[in-house]
């Protein structure tokens, strides 16, 4: 069984790429039209908000006319909620992230997995539940390197 720090540290490394895809999409502070950023760079991002769902997407276009894109999709269910990103960047290379929770009667349970530009992935599972005795979290990780 892997140590708290351990755990902590997956959950944070899966976190981590959660918030590069998510966090520039969600701010919904910036302007709608495109706009022209650094070294001549034209961003866009659309952001779509329902109740128990946000949608996202964000595409840069670089002046070689090569572009990079990412987006998101988080959605609350009854039973619990789901995310999946997904980010290209100009060499055309890919990196997903999934997550789905569910609720228990006792707890939730958490599945994520993270998919590197590589092929490298990282899969995590989460089973928590409570009962008179406490809390109890058992997490089961997996890695699997990246490709030549």
């Amino acid at each position: 069984m892997k140590t708290i720090a351990t755990s902590r540290s997956a959950l944070a490394t899966l976190a981590v790429l959660a918030a590069a895809v998510v966090l520039p999409a969600i701010a919904s502070a910036r302007p709608a039209a495109p706009a022209k950023g650094l070294r001549g760079a034209v961003h866009d991002h659309q952001v779509n908000r329902t109740p128990g769902n946000v949608s996202a997407t964000a595409t840069r276009t670089l002046p070689d006319g090569r572009t990079a894109t990412r987006s998101l999709t988080h959605q609350h269910t009854p039973q619990g909620m789901s995310t999946q990103a997904q980010a290209t960047g100009p060499q055309g290379r890919t990196a997903t992230f999934e997550s789905n929770t569910v609720r228990t009667e006792t707890g939730y349970t958490r599945e994520a997995t993270a998919t590197g530009p590589r092929g490298a992935t990282r899969s995590v599972e989460v089973n928590a539940s409570r009962d008179d005795s406490g809390v109890t979290r058992t997490l089961t990780k997996q890695t699997t390197p990246a490709k030549p």
